[in-house]
């Protein structure tokens, strides 16, 4: 695991995130950086509950790269 440090992060809601993928998402929608479609948005959140009630059907980055590697 590695640590990312943001000097002068005093406007962020949230500071901790399970992935990079919960922190992009934090920062299109919480910061206004990209307005993400309806269907987009629906999209995430079926993703989202899905991991949540599969918590061990998924692979990490790492996992993933890794199968590619052997391939």
């Amino acid at each position: 695991m590695r640590t990312i440090t943001i000097k002068n992060a005093s406007t962020l809601t949230q500071t901790e995130f399970e992935d990079l993928d919960e922190l992009r998402i934090f920062l299109n929608l919480d910061l206004g950086k990209e307005e993400l479609s309806p269907a987009h948005k629906q999209i995430l959140d079926e993703r989202l509950a899905d991991r949540v009630a599969n918590p061990t059907d998924h692979i990490s980055v790492s996992e993933l790269k890794a199968s590619l590697h052997r391939a």
